[in-house]
């Protein structure tokens, strides 16, 4: 038996209305299939969709036609990690109050806690965790929101 893919896209659009009633097609018909453990990049100049691709994808923004199937492997849901363009920290928290914002409360506070110090590590802010937003530079900002993504153990990263 074949393992099928954990994202199947079958002709994904996306419009926009317009003030003079038209129309203005944002994505028009993409098919896409995405297979396990997979590293799939959207390339494309600004203004041509991505965003609002992976908007749809996270169901942060309806489809205007075509279908999405997720194929979460032993579970009913698929767990998703955004990292967004801007890093939006919360500038009156700490960077690891940040990153254990995104966290429901259905795991123990002190394992939660460890996960947000392991992806901070990892990416590089083990000395930043006690700082405020505005202490970082842009690229910590990052950073920080690539662990709060990571933090929760998602099957799909977006970036």
């Amino acid at each position: 038996m074949t393992e099928r893919p954990l994202i199947e896209i079958v002709g994904l659009k996306k419009s926009f209305p317009q003030p003079d009633d038209s129309e203005l097609s944002v994505l028009a018909g993409i098919d896409l299939t995405v297979e396990k453990n997979s590293l799939t990049t959207l390339i494309g100049p600004s203004g041509c969709g991505k965003s609002t691709f992976l908007n749809i994808l996270t169901g942060l923004e309806a489809p205007t036609g075509g279908e999405i199937r997720f194929h979460p492997q032993g579970k009913d849901t698929v767990e998703f990690g955004y990292v967004f363009q801007a890093a939006r920290l919360l500038p009156w928290m700490k960077v690891i109050d940040n990153v254990l914002f995104v966290h429901e409360n259905n795991r123990p506070t002190g394992e939660i806690a460890e996960l947000a110090r392991r992806y901070l590590e990892i990416v590089g802010l083990k000395d930043f965790m006690d700082v405020y937003p505005h202490q970082l530079s842009g690229g910590m900002h990052q950073r920080v929101g690539i662990a709060r993504a990571l933090s929760l153990e998602p099957d799909i990263l977006l970036m």
